[in-house]
């Protein structure tokens, strides 16, 4: 054992004795070295003075990366290198897969025996060899526990910071916090998205990016930075981030990333294909200039944080665990934050049935009660007539309350559907009377994402507001024009400053019941699209539906 007073603990195990004294002398006097021959004998020695372990892959009865496994369970996030003494693929793989922070080559020639090693050493002429792998060595378990040491004083402190953010806050703290570790690991982007659960895409939820060009490499082959990124294209998916594995990747191997290359999925190997470019990036690796981290909440792949570098670098496992952790914070606290705005609504919501409930139903049952009272009091059951009016527009009241109670903005499954033959249907299934009904856009217009059924409700309610303020004989048009369908009518419209309240609960000008519109609204934004009230080319009433295009 070979120690002094301050400085980094190495723990060092290696059967080769030429190699401990030679670990010794390289790493000394900046750091404290304990070498020992075995596993059994490292792990008795193993306590929290030590600030780094390596290994060779041949000890006695264990390989390295069992020991590895060994050293987890007694110590929590001490940075680990593998010493190993000739390349091997399939060890490189099955250490960094667990969790290993690097491996090392002791960079002996092939054919080299420990025997020749030792000679060597002692003047035959490759000591050089030797020690080169040593120096490696070293200068590897520096920058790990350098980074790490770096990382988790930037993630403790952006992790108070987050858990301290007032509800208001926590944008503006979550976009400290990208930035923060990016400039701690000069990242040159660092960003959150989430997994969308009803389309095959990612969308941005918060992010950091430096001064880039535009045909930064990640950027072009990846489209990296981008509001949504299907996930076809999104590097590693579905072979990694999918499986809760992380995704690394090395885009300066691509060899044509200006054309802008689509990624498609991996072969076994975990290699991602990226297509106009022809070239294979390596996902299954510690090393790279992305590495995209899965954020896992109640066990389903809720989003990735995605970090982007300019030059390749290894990332440990340590580093690899701290910045998910940042991201899964992340991904709690905008969860959090999206219930709670549900839980607001809902709550508005309810105070608007409450409202609606002991005023608007309050004077249709009026009608209904005073009519019974005089047809009681006269026998003239022809008096009768307002009341049974009245009892239909209450029971359509309750029909729509029920809706809203029970779907809210909330849609069900979608997919690809064509949107004029919802239209028509939904013009079908209304009482029109004498209305008119023209289409026009639509063989341009591409399928929508959409819950067929709900959207034909909500043009349904267009066409049954329309005809109530309108009159029976409106003429209406429906057309697609870009991404945007325009309904409008030639009625007399819709006051300037009536337009943004048309939408609310109970409001209504006329006969209506003063929900039909609420629900087109909450349909819509169940969509993900918006919805306006505007003026007619005729002076009627126009409503603008948004599709996001």
């Amino acid at each position: 054992m070979t120690t002094r007073n301050g400085g980094s603990h190495l723990l060092y195990a290696d059967p080769d004795p030429i190699y401990r004294r030679q670990v010794s002398s390289v790493f000394e006097p900046e750091w404290t070295v304990t070498a020992v021959a075995t596993a059994d004998e490292a792990i008795e020695h193993l306590d929290e003075s030590i600030d780094a372990v390596a290994a060779a892959d041949d000890l006695p009865e264990t390989g390295g990366i069992e020991f590895y496994r060994s050293v987890t369970t007694e110590v929590e996030s001490v940075p680990f290198v593998l010493f190993a003494a000739t390349e091997d693929v399939d060890r490189l793989r099955r250490a960094f897969r667990a969790g290993v922070d690097d491996v090392i080559y002791k960079q002996r020639a092939p054919g080299t025996t420990k025997d020749a090693a030792a000679e060597n050493n002692s003047g035959g002429g490759r000591a050089g060899d030797i020690t080169d792998g040593i120096v490696g060595l070293r200068n590897s378990l520096e920058s790990v526990e350098e980074v790490s040491a770096d990382l988790n004083g930037i993630t403790l402190d952006v992790s108070r910071s987050l858990m301290g953010a007032a509800p208001d806050e926590v944008d503006m703290k979550t976009e400290w916090a990208l930035k923060s570790l990016a400039e701690e690991i000069d990242a040159t982007q660092c960003l959150i998205y989430e997994v969308d659960d009803d389309r095959p895409k990612l969308e941005l939820t918060h992010g950091w990016t430096g001064d880039l060009p535009d045909d930064e490499i990640h950027r072009a082959a990846f489209d990296l930075g981008s509001e949504s990124i299907p996930t076809e294209r999104f590097p590693g998916f579905d072979d990694q981030l999918s499986q809760f594995e992380p995704a690394c990747i090395d885009a300066t191997r691509l060899e044509d990333a200006g054309e802008r290359p689509a990624a498609t999925g991996g072969d076994e190997g975990g290699v991602a294909t990226v297509g106009s470019a022809a070239a294979s990036v390596a996902t299954d690796r510690d090393e790279g200039t992305l590495l995209a981290l899965p954020v896992v909440i109640e066990w389903q792949l809720s989003g990735t944080i995605v970090i982007t570098v300019d030059q390749p670098r290894e990332w440990g496992e340590d580093a690899r665990q701290r910045l998910q952790a940042v991201g899964e914070l992340v991904g709690h606290m905008e969860r959090r934050r999206r219930q709670r705005q549900a839980l607001e609504r809902q709550n508005e919501q309810l105070e608007q049935f409450a409202s609606v409930i002991s005023h608007d139903l309050q004077n249709p049952l009026n009608v209904i009660s005073g009519y019974l009272d005089l047809a009681v009091e006269t026998g003239d059951v022809s008096r009768l007539d307002p009341a049974v009016d009245a009892a239909d527009r209450m029971s359509e009241m309750l029909d729509d309350l029920l809706t809203l109670a029970r779907e809210g903005r909330a849609v069900g499954e979608t997919e690809p559907v064509e949107l004029e033959p919802i239209v028509e249907e939904a013009w079908e299934n209304v009482e029109t009377h004498d209305a008119s009904l023209e289409t026009a856009g639509f063989e341009a217009l591409d399928p929508v994402e959409a819950d067929a059924s709900r959207l034909q409700e909500a043009f349904e309610n267009l066409f049954k507001n329309a005809i109530v303020h309108a009159g029976e004989d409106v003429d209406m048009r429906v057309e697609a024009d870009g991404g945007t369908v325009y309904v409008a009518d030639d009625g007399p419209g819709i006051p300037a400053d009536k337009r943004d309240v048309v939408f609310e609960y109970g409001h209504t000008g006329g006969d209506g019941t003063g929900l039909g519109l609420a629900i087109v609204r909450s349909i819509i934004e169940g969509h993900d699209w918006e919805i306006d009230a505007a003026e007619s080319a005729e002076g009627g009433a126009r409503f603008d539906i948004d599709l996001g295009r």
